[in-house]
C-alpha cells in the first residue's frame, strides 16, 4: 500500500523536511520489518512511502498532493511541514476524501511523530472527523 508525503527537501527549511522524511522512512520501515499493517479485510500489507520535495512552497505542496493522489494513487497522504502548506492542500484533500478516498488508514502527525492506525476514521487538518 502506498502512502505519500510532500516535504521541503530544498529551500530554507530543508533540514526540517529531511528530518521529517527520515523519521517517516524509519517508522514505516519498522512497521514493514514486523510484517506490515493488518487491514480491516484481515490482510497484512507493507507500506511503500512515496515522497516529493515541495521546497516549503504551498503551491508545490498542492501540486505534489495531486500527483500523489492521481498519479501515484496513494492510499493516504501524511501531513506536510508548515501551516500554509497544509492549509493550501486541505481543500483539495477534503474533496478527494469526499469523492474517492474513504480512509482505511489514518495518517496523523503528532509532534512530528507519524501515527498510523488501520480503522475507518478520516482525519482532517485542524479537526477530527469520524465516519
Amino acid at each position: 500500500m502506498k502512502i505519500g508525503i510532500s516535504v521541503p527537501l530544498s529551500g530554507a527549511v530543508s533540514d526540517a523536511g529531511t528530518a521529517q522524511l527520515g523519521g517517516a522512512r524509519a517508522f514505516y520501515s519498522a512497521i514493514n520489518a514486523v510484517g506490515g499493517v493488518r487491514m480491516k479485510d484481515g490482510k497484512t500489507r507493507k507500506i511503500d512511502l512515496v515522497w516529493y520535495d515541495d521546497g516549503y512552497e504551498p503551491a508545490r505542496s498542492v501540486q505534489n498532493f495531486r500527483k500523489l493522489a492521481q498519479d501515484d494513487k496513494v492510499l493516504a497522504a501524511v501531513g506536510s511541514l508548515g501551516t500554509a502548506q497544509n492549509a493550501a492542500v486541505m481543500p483539495v484533500a477534503t474533496a478527494r476524501v469526499r469523492t474517492r478516498w474513504h480512509a482505511v488508514v489514518v495518517a496523523l502527525i503528532i509532534f512530528g511523530f507519524v501515527v498510523i492506525n488501520a480503522c475507518g476514521y478520516c482525519i482532517t487538518y485542524g479537526r477530527l472527523t469520524f465516519g
